[in-house]
């Protein structure tokens, strides 16, 4: 019987709980909907979520210019001809150009701009120098550069000294090719020169000529010869009224 008395007891409390939830339940689940729902709305954005703080982004920092007006080659005392060129460096902050110029020293008061560029160069090609229109002497070569607020710096090569167009002819020139002084460590091939000297290269054409004409001057001979055989073979059968045997 007590066995009995609890089962009774466990279906009776299941089946109140059965009816309660077919009967509340509907309820019971928009409640809970509601409370979810304004629970959505009061909080803020992200709060159910924490997300990590943004890290902060520093920006790169430029590395600042220093001045620079350099001039590598040529160098002083350097002696130049034909044409040259200058090697260096020309920068500066705020950089806008550059210029490369020249004067006759000792004054270099007259600068002659020739060369520059709107590009920083470091340690690189400058410009080119032509020197070959240049009196010789001493000259002097100056870089300079500018920025754009105005400001220049410049930087000076003295005593350049110039050979000139005729000084590089000259030395251009086979030392001892004009007097025909033999050049140290040649040989002299005795009876050479003199044989050099004597051969007239214009009286090759003319013999060539004069041989030519020999030769047709024989062809012509040859062919009157066989011309006038024939001509008498002709005669002397017409006379004797006889087959000439012409030596064919």
């Amino acid at each position: 019987m007590g066995g009995f008395g609890y089962n009774r007891r466990a279906l009776r409390i299941k089946m109140t709980l059965r009816h309660l939830s077919r009967r509340f339940g509907p309820v019971i689940g928009g409640i809970v909907s509601a409370a979810f729902a304004l629970m959505t709305t009061l909080l803020p954005a992200g709060a159910q979520t924490p997300q990590p703080p943004p890290t902060p982004t520093r920006s790169p920092t430029a590395t600042p210019v220093a001045p620079i007006a350099r001039i590598v080659t040529p160098v002083r005392g350097q002696t130049l001809s034909a044409s040259v060129t200058a090697q260096g460096s020309a920068n500066m902050p705020g950089f806008s150009r550059y210029e490369v110029a020249f004067a006759i020293e000792p004054d270099a008061k007259t600068w002659q701009v020739f060369g520059g560029g709107t590009q920083p160069v470091d340690n690189g090609l400058l410009s080119t120098w032509n020197t070959r229109a240049l009196a010789a002497g001493e000259y002097a070569l100056r870089l300079q550069v500018f920025s754009a607020d105005g400001k220049s710096i410049e930087s000076v090569v003295r005593n350049l000294k110039v050979e000139g167009a005729a000084a590089a002819a000259t030395g251009a020139a086979t030392p001892g090719a004009a007097s025909g002084t033999p050049r140290p460590g040649a040989v002299a091939t005795p009876g050479l020169a003199a044989t050099a000297v004597a051969l007239d290269t214009a009286a090759i054409p003319r013999a060539f000529l004069r041989g030519a004409e020999l030769v047709g001057l024989a062809f012509a001979a040859f062919a009157a010869y066989l011309l006038a055989k024939k001509i008498v073979g002709f005669g002397i059968r017409r006379v004797f009224r006889r087959p000439i045997d012409y030596g064919n």
